[in-house]
């Protein structure tokens, strides 16, 4: 079974398209859930989803003949925070069961 070069483009938009949409709703959920500042890591995985649907996006720009440069250092960059942010996320948690155990 092959497809052809068209074929994988529209397959690739479709299934970044989708990906796109999950993401998306889940920014919304944690807006809309109106406990964003209630947790103190709700807004650093808002952050996380934010960076990767913002990378999905920089994905989906690469069909418009963007330069090369700049798709790899917004991939880069939105890659890099959501890692950075989950990591901030980790830390707020460790931060609450040391101080929870005291």
């Amino acid at each position: 079974m092959s497809l052809e070069s068209s074929g994988l483009t529209i397959l690739e938009l479709v299934l970044i398209s989708l990906l796109m949409v999950i993401l998306a709703l889940a920014v919304l959920l944690y807006i809309l859930s109106k406990s964003l500042f209630l947790y103190s890591d709700n807004i650093a995985q808002l952050i996380f989803c934010f960076s990767l649907l913002m990378g999905y996006v920089v994905i989906s720009l690469s069909q418009t003949g963007m330069p090369c440069i700049v798709l790899m250092f917004l991939l880069q960059l939105f890659y890099l925070t959501a890692f950075m942010a989950s990591f901030i996320e980790s830390l707020i948690i460790l931060h609450k069961d040391c101080f929870e155990t005291i």
